[in-house]
């Protein structure tokens, strides 16, 4: 399985979300059948079906959308659309509140992991799509301290993720302990300062988002959002907003050049 370059965008009323998948470079919608419950806190994902599929441009192909939500009792279900089917799996179900937030998420192996309570009471939510089955994982007990959590694919292709304490970033990744039980390994430790190459910030550096196989970490400060290359260092500037009490989460996306769009049969993304 593979991430497709594609988006789901959502309305949601008590019934339950209605999704839509749209391709951004062929401009395609597919709109998908509401999912069958209601949630509080909700994310999706889209992932590449098709057989023997390089994923070097996978468009209008079958594709395979994964809802991860929080119901009203404290449920926390996941479901998956596979477009060939053309309807919703069967619920799976845990007994843990997780309220799922729209940061982007993260595919290691069969297993999509989605970020609940980033501010608060983050932890991750793990949705293994082949074997149908939920998980939480809990972070390192030092992250309690942390104001804001983006998950991330380490250098290994292990789960990690990265957040913000006292204006410092910090970089974690997961390994299996001699027991079986999950572990965190702290990686890399980058103080603002040297983060952004500036001493002016006003204010302290929040994640927003990162780029899956390219090393990048998008921070935020004040109403400026900048991209840094984890492996040299590199800091650019890359949006600024119109004001600094917007919430940002950047989305990445990567388009590839195909025959068709050198011909001018697709138009640039």
């Amino acid at each position: 399985m593979c991430w497709t370059p594609a988006t789901a965008a959502c309305s949601s009323t008590r019934s339950g979300q209605r999704l839509v998948v749209w391709d951004p470079v062929t401009g395609e919608e597919f709109k998908i059948p509401r999912v069958p419950a209601y949630a509080l806190g909700f994310n999706a994902a889209v992932l590449c079906a098709a057989v023997g599929c390089d994923h070097l441009d996978c468009h209008g192909g079958p594709f395979r959308v994964a809802f991860v939500g929080c119901g009203e009792r404290g449920i926390t279900f996941a479901c998956t659309y596979p477009s060939e089917a053309g309807a919703w799996s069967q619920r799976v179900e845990i007994e843990q509140p997780a309220f799922v937030d729209g940061r982007p998420s993260v595919l290691v192996g069969n297993t999509l992991y989605f970020t609940c309570d980033p501010y608060l009471n983050f932890k991750m939510l793990g949705y293994d799509i082949v074997r149908q089955e939920l998980s939480v994982i809990w972070p390192s007990s030092q992250h309690e301290y942390y104001s804001c959590t983006v998950l991330v694919k380490a250098e290994d292709g292990r789960l990690g993720f990265a957040g913000v304490r006292n204006g410092t970033l910090y970089l974690w990744s997961m390994k299996d302990g001699a027991d079986g039980e999950v572990e965190w390994v702290q990686r890399r430790v980058i103080q603002h300062k040297t983060m952004l190459r500036t001493r002016g910030l006003s204010t302290p550096p929040e994640v927003v988002g990162f780029a899956d196989g390219h090393g990048l970490i998008f921070v935020r400060t004040g109403n400026t959002v900048f991209s840094m290359e984890l492996k040299s260092g590199h800091v650019r500037k890359v949006y600024t907003c119109r004001s600094r009490n917007y919430n940002v989460i950047v989305v990445p996306y990567m388009s590839f050049c195909t025959s068709d769009r050198a011909m001018g049969k697709l138009p640039s993304p």
